[in-house]
């Protein structure tokens, strides 16, 4: 298993706590932070793994009902530090459904 680090950097906006509506929406801004060390087969370092990623993430948390929530936060990687050869990201997304008690 190879080393990883995640860090990031978040900042939202959502209806004040006063607000007594079931159905709110929220915005959010992130910049998660992604660095992978390299890859090891029987100790010898790939040379074409590793490297450190930035994306800008722009979504939004969409609340229902006091129970259900939806998230989506399409993401864009706004540096690419890799190593060797390797694909770069174009983008990626995390969609999430929440369900609470």
């Amino acid at each position: 298993m190879r080393n990883r680090e995640d860090l990031g950097l978040a900042l939202a906006h959502g209806p004040p706590k006063t607000c007594a509506r079931p159905t709110t929406s929220a915005c959010s801004a992130t910049l998660p932070d992604i660095w992978l060390d390299k890859d090891e087969e029987e100790g010898v370092p790939s040379e074409n793994s590793g490297g450190t990623t930035v994306y800008l993430a722009l979504g939004t948390r969409n609340r229902f009902d006091e129970h259900v929530a939806l998230s989506v936060a399409p993401a864009i990687p706004i540096y690419q530090d890799l190593e060797g050869e390797q694909v770069e990201s174009d983008w990626r997304a995390a969609v999430t459904l929440s369900f609470s008690m």
